[in-house]
């Protein structure tokens, strides 16, 4: 009785392949794997399972998005070369029984790596350990509940550290400059003054601000195209150098301005200026 039925489910995952995609093996072994388990069955039956007309007919691979958030983990410190960026995408789509995982492999200086398998859909985002001014290649594929495998979807990024002096800010006046043995360029700039201000002009996907944080540093508010983002505290218990004090990604590459206004916090009214990690 079983015959009829197998047949059946054979005919419709073909309907949806194209002629002459599947051999008669291959058919065979995607009719076992989609099947259903069956507990009941187990040692009774080659596979333990039931045949599934729907999961059979999943024959179609889902189609993954590529990467388009890249930013450095805020709260993570940066070293004098490297820094952690944290990696997203978009979810994938798939026609039928829905994506089950993901994968996602970067190719950096040192050729393919393998980040991380068997994502859940609810993730979508890793961390990963770059070089700044280095070109990477991170290729997201997705899977469905059959084992359909997408084809990968890739984007190119590189991240770029500007010292506290770039020529890409332009500073308010109240700030001066310190030396710090423990600063990315080793200065950083300074300033107490209520109000004071740096504006970064630059075009990219994702922009940072690396500052010192410690027991006497204060607060500043950041100003996103114009329009109010954040207020950032760089206070700590401890003195830590190199601190991801704030970071924010977009979808896309584009000009933009990141303005940092100083609040005057009282008591701990400092605020530092290390660097800015733009990737494009």
């Amino acid at each position: 009785m079983a015959a009829p039925h197998v047949a059946g489910v054979a005919a419709l995952a073909l309907s949806r392949k194209l002629p002459g995609k599947y051999s008669p093996s291959a058919l065979r072994s995607h009719i076992l794997a989609s099947g259903r388990a069956f507990p009941s069955t187990a040692g009774l039956t080659a596979t333990g399972r039931v045949v599934n007309a729907y999961r059979a007919s999943d024959v179609v691979a889902p189609v993954a998005a590529a990467p388009d958030r890249f930013t450095l983990r805020p709260g993570s410190r940066i070293g004098t070369s490297t820094g952690t960026a944290l990696v997203r995408w978009p979810a994938a789509t798939d026609d039928l029984t829905g994506v089950i995982s993901y994968a996602i492999r970067r190719f950096g200086p040192t050729g393919w790596s393998t980040l991380g398998t068997g994502i859940k859909p609810t993730s979508k985002i890793i961390a990963s350990t770059i070089t700044f001014a280095k070109s990477y290649r991170f290729s997201v594929t997705a899977t469905d509940l059959v084992a359909n495998v997408s084809l990968p979807a890739e984007t190119v990024i590189k991240a770029c550290l500007y010292g506290d002096a770039t020529s890409l800010a332009a500073y308010s006046s109240g700030w001066s400059t310190v030396a710090s043995s423990g600063a990315s360029g080793g200065k950083v700039h300074v300033t107490t003054r209520r109000g004071a201000s740096v504006t970064l002009s630059f075009t990219g996907r994702g922009v940072s601000i690396v500052s010192p944080t410690g027991p006497t540093r204060g607060s500043y508010r950041v100003y996103l195209d114009g329009v109010y983002a954040a207020t950032v505290s760089e206070r700590s218990s401890s003195a830590i150098s190199r601190v991801v004090t704030y970071s924010v990604p977009w979808s896309t590459s584009g000009a933009h301005k990141l303005k940092l206004v100083v609040v005057g916090t009282a008591g701990h009214p400092r605020v530092d200026v290390d660097a800015f990690v733009v990737i494009r």
